[in-house]
């Protein structure tokens, strides 16, 4: 059973740039992408979630606090992907429960070593206990 990576950003957002990279370097995982909680639920449970803080359909601290209060996501480490430019907004990240935050541009060249190490962290977690949706 391959595991999952979620990435929860806009759809034409740069962070797909990030879903490219996952997809090359990271072979043995499945890489979904989701905008909406509703397109999050109808996904395959993943092991882990990466979150873009700069999320347009909602504000992502909502979407951050939704996940952590939903029991299917509760123990699922959160990356937060953001900026410098948004110091504040990943202050309150933390507070809220996201496990780590990457602050990047993107670059190609400096997009896949941050791939190969969220497939590296990636690799040391265990697989969902279920892993089709709910």
């Amino acid at each position: 059973m391959r595991k999952r990576i979620l990435l929860i950003s806009d759809k034409n957002a740069p962070e797909h740039e990030l879903k490219r990279a996952l997809r090359r370097v990271a072979g043995d995982f499945e890489i979904e992408c989701a905008s909406t909680r509703l397109e999050i639920l109808a996904l395959p449970w993943p092991c882990l979630i990466i979150l873009d803080l700069m999320l347009s359909s909602e504000p992502a601290a909502e979407v951050l606090g939704w996940l952590r209060n939903e029991p299917r996501y509760a123990g699922v480490p959160v990356f937060i992907l953001g900026s410098e430019n948004v110091k504040r907004e990943i202050t309150e990240s933390l507070r809220l429960g996201a496990n780590s935050c990457l602050l990047m541009d993107f670059a190609r060249e400096q997009v896949d070593p941050i791939a190969e190490g969220i497939a590296t962290y990636a690799s040391l977690l265990p697989t969902p206990a279920f892993s089709t949706s709910w």
